[in-house]
């Protein structure tokens, strides 16, 4: 069985997957920049300004769905929405497997983010 712990915000994604021989790591980042965010530093129109934000957003989470590829369960952790927005974003996907938790977690180490997943996973 193949398990992924992600931990994501909008700027970075950590993914660990896990099984009982190997575990590997992979990181995504995104290419929301500080003026993206900032709606007040920018000439664009405010909706424009959001489409294109949302845009980077879904092009970042579309990334990270591709490094879930053969997960069986995923442990999805991070500050903020994002997390909870990826949540979405699978069930939109038809993501084939089971996503059994989604829980708050500050910033983390990527060796963080692999010892949270080692631990609720119950590999080591």
């Amino acid at each position: 069985m193949k398990y992924v712990g992600l931990w994501l915000d909008h700027k970075k994604a950590v993914v660990i997957k896990s099984n009982s021989n190997q575990e590997t790591k992979e990181v995504v980042h995104s290419k929301l920049s500080p003026s993206n965010k900032a709606k007040h530093l920018t000439r664009v129109a405010p909706k424009k300004h959001e489409e294109k934000r949302e845009h980077i957003i879904t092009q970042f989470y579309g990334e990270v769905f591709k490094t879930l590829t053969g997960a069986d369960r995923v442990f999805l952790m991070g500050p903020g929405i994002a997390k909870k927005e990826f949540g979405l974003f699978l069930k939109q996907k038809d993501f084939q497997g089971k996503v059994v938790e989604v829980t708050n977690a500050d910033k983390m180490t990527d060796r963080q983010v692999a010892a949270q997943t080692r631990n609720f996973f119950g590999l080591g």
